[in-house]
């Protein structure tokens, strides 16, 4: 085969790559697609004058309208009984990790939520903040002895474990499995 045919051939497997990955990446490491990606929001509620409920909806994560005429009840801080407020109850949103992927893969809360990472697969999983090895990315850091960030399990588990991490900076955070850096997600905090 003639030389010149093998430059082309090579130049061309360049192009095909370099297009790859300028089109699945953008400069924060994201994927391009993650509007697509599911968001999930708190799962809590809101009476609405009329005696309706509404809850919130992706990808703002605000409550819906009521019905038309009516208008949401905004709960009253003062009442006796429980110290919580419903929306304390239910500020954990719930991120699972598959084996090969976190899902949701993106998830959009507001300062102060707390994500619980669940581990249903029988691989391990360690989540940490970007950048893979150092977890540097999310700026607190971390008390004990682990590699770098706050936002970091410091340790892997398999099957059943759970880790949960109380998000106070905003920002947009990206994580990944320590075990396996290519098993990422991101934390959007608003």
């Amino acid at each position: 085969m003639n030389p010149r045919y093998y430059i082309i051939i090579i130049v061309l497997i360049v192009i095909v790559v370099g297009g790859i990955l300028l089109f699945n990446n953008t400069d924060d490491g994201s994927e391009t697609d993650v509007d697509n990606e599911p968001v999930a929001c708190a799962a809590d509620v809101r009476e609405c004058s009329d005696g309706s409920f509404v809850s919130r909806v992706a990808p703002s994560c605000q409550f819906a309208s009521c019905p038309t005429g009516s208008t949401i009840i905004e709960p009253d801080s003062t009442e006796s009984g429980d110290n919580q407020s419903s929306e304390e109850m239910t500020d954990a949103i719930t991120v699972r990790y598959t084996g090969s992927q976190f899902s949701p893969k993106t998830v959009t809360i507001k300062q102060g939520q707390t994500v619980l990472f669940i581990n249903d697969s029988d691989r391990p999983m360690w989540v940490g903040s970007d950048i893979h090895p150092t977890h540097s990315l999310y700026p607190e850091k971390s008390d004990s002895d682990c590699l770098g960030s706050s936002f970091d399990q410091c340790g892997s588990g398999g099957r059943g474990t759970e880790y949960e991490f109380t998000f106070e900076r905003t920002g947009v955070w990206g994580y990944h499995n320590h075990v396996a850096p290519g098993h990422t997600g991101t934390i959007t905090v608003q």
